[in-house]
């Protein structure tokens, strides 16, 4: 059925992206305008004072294009959320982490912390490597003295 639904999705995008025909309404040929617009159009990227004037906007804080005021209220908002996030749903998670924590005598434990340090001892390879490959990368900007 999955394939039966983007088979149709994709004919009808097909369908909107082709030529209008002679016979055909001018507002489904407006719609064909407007799809294929949208479709491509690029996602504008928010410039780095948009918090300032959103807060100055509300009358929170009048503030210009100071960005120190942005990088200061991000971490707040973020902790809002978490809060919030947390009232909401911290009765449920208190559940299942009594749940997990019954559960959790039966683990594996060796196994588990033979897995993490596995995945440490490849991300501790993997940025020495990095690192080493920018350290090239800059010495040969640089170029000999």
């Amino acid at each position: 059925m999955n394939t039966d639904r983007e088979h149709l999705e994709a004919r009808w995008q097909a369908d909107a992206l082709r030529p209008p025909r002679p016979d055909e309404p001018e507002a489904v040929a407006a719609y064909r305008r407007l799809y294929a617009g949208i479709r491509w159009a690029p996602m504008p990227a928010l410039d780095p004072g948009f918090t300032a004037r959103a807060l100055s906007r509300a009358g929170v804080v009048d503030v210009g294009e100071d960005l120190a005021v942005e990088r200061r209220a991000l971490p707040w908002f973020f902790a809002a959320f978490g809060i919030g996030g947390g009232l909401t749903a911290g009765p449920q998670l208190l559940g299942a982490l009594g749940q997990v924590a019954f559960d959790a005598a039966g683990l594996p434990w060796l196994q588990a912390v033979a897995a993490l340090s596995a995945i440490g001892v490849a991300a501790a390879i993997d940025r020495v490597l990095v690192r080493r490959r920018e350290h090239r990368s800059t010495s040969r900007r640089a170029g000999p003295r």
